[in-house]
């Protein structure tokens, strides 16, 4: 049953019962002689009139495409653009369309939206368990599920095929705790620091938990040595520029931090922190007087290039990569590497390791796990609980003693 209650002037709104929601209909052309027609819902009939306006000016301009003929391809590219490109970090707009164009479109783009269902869509995240980690194909699946999700607001599809799909787990390579540094290697990185380019980046995520991203955006302003404190307020993305039409399409630069958590005041917590930062202040002195005139003028940076221009996480990852390398040939003198006697003091090694470090020696000091968080940026406690869990497991047994000793002195045995 529909009431037909309508404001002057509204043509063929209405009002639906059976869908509480206001309904209109319009004519989208012509197929074997006879008219096609679409119907709109709404909440409202502002909201019913602008999405007919909008379809009625398509129709006269011969622009108009029914629902049941755009492909997946066409309509993930034109969310893409639509909705994401100027809403989104570069990055993350990069990631966004790798996956459409070398994942999404080859496998599923020829099917039309309309026809999509779930059993496809479940079919085709089964096989990427074969190729790809759990981690990668979830990220395909949001952003399918979110384009999707777009469609129904609009009302492309009515119901989006994601519902009822589960995202496969790689039972091959169950995913492992994150990785941090013992003792022994977090000294060795500290001895041999010196011989890596990287010197100053290294050390200071060792005494701060900093991401490298965070580090290499910092502006000499940003440190307070008054307060002994560091303002973390930006990070470095690096991303591929599909548009740049000359030049190199992978791109470094400045953006906000990974969240609003991230943006935070991190303390020294000795005098090796400032003794770092004064270090690379002198760094870059020195590199001014050294470049002259090539050297940027304009530029802030704590950490940039020799040219004063901003480094990229790649290059301070790869030196960090290398400086473990040589730690182990070092450590392994006069041993072939293809001998039994030649140790590997690093055989599993990569920047964000050095972050995992940080947290793992707070965390063995006893500091409380939202006040490690709060170091790290996460933006929220339960994330920190999710992956430091297994270290936090470590001194079960030691907590477990603390409330038994405590019961037995109070005598509640």
């Amino acid at each position: 049953m529909a009431s037909r209650s309508r404001s002057n002037g509204d043509g063929s709104i209405f009002f639906k019962e059976s869908h509480n929601s206001w309904c209109a209909q319009i004519s989208t052309g012509m197929k074997k002689g006879k008219y096609t027609r679409k119907t709109i819902y709404g909440k409202t009939q502002l909201e019913v009139r602008e999405k007919m306006n909008k379809i009625k000016a398509k129709v006269e301009l011969q622009a108009y495409v029914a629902p049941d003929k755009i492909k997946l391809s066409t309509w993930l590219l034109e969310w893409l653009d639509t909705y994401k490109r100027n809403n989104v970090k570069k990055s993350t707009y990069t990631t966004y369309r790798y996956y459409i164009e070398h994942e999404l479109i080859p496998n599923l783009g020829d099917i039309q939206i309309q026809k999509l269902n779930s059993f496809q869509i479940q079919q085709y995240l089964n096989l990427l368990i074969l190729r790809l980690k759990s981690n990668s194909i979830k990220k395909i699946y949001l952003v399918l599920h979110a384009s999707l999700k777009q469609a129904v607001i609009i009302d492309l599809i009515v119901k989006s095929p994601c519902l009822g799909v589960t995202i496969p787990k790689d039972k091959t390579n169950p995913s492992v705790p994150s990785s941090a540094f013992t003792l022994e290697q977090q000294k060795l990185i500290i001895q041999y620091a010196h011989l890596s380019r990287a010197k100053n980046e290294i050390l200071l995520a060792l005494y701060t938990g900093m991401r490298v991203g965070e580090i290499i955006s910092l502006y000499v302003s940003d440190i307070d040595f008054k307060n002994k404190s560091i303002n973390v307020n930006k990070n470095c993305l690096s991303y591929t520029d599909f548009d740049a039409e000359v030049g190199s399409k992978n791109k470094n630069e400045i953006s906000t931090t990974k969240t609003n958590s991230s943006t935070r005041m991190v303390p020294f917590i000795s005098d090796k922190v400032e003794e770092v930062l004064k270090d690379q202040i002198q760094v870059i002195e020195d590199n001014k007087r050294k470049f002259g005139k090539c050297y940027s003028k304009k530029t802030q940076l704590l950490f940039a290039n020799e040219k004063g221009e901003l480094k990229s996480t790649a290059v301070v990852s790869a030196c960090f990569n290398r400086l473990c390398e040589v730690i182990n040939e070092i450590e392994n003198k006069n041993i072939k590497p293809t001998s039994k006697k030649y140790v590997k003091v690093f055989d599993k090694h990569n920047f964000h390791m050095i972050r995992h470090t940080f947290a793992t020696r707070c965390l063995e000091a006893g500091m409380n796990i939202k006040v490690v968080s709060k170091l790290l940026g996460h933006s929220k406690i339960q994330l920190t609980l999710d992956i430091y869990s297994h270290v936090l497991e470590q001194f079960q047994d030691e907590e477990i003693s603390k409330v038994t000793d405590y019961f037995k002195d109070k005598e509640l045995f």
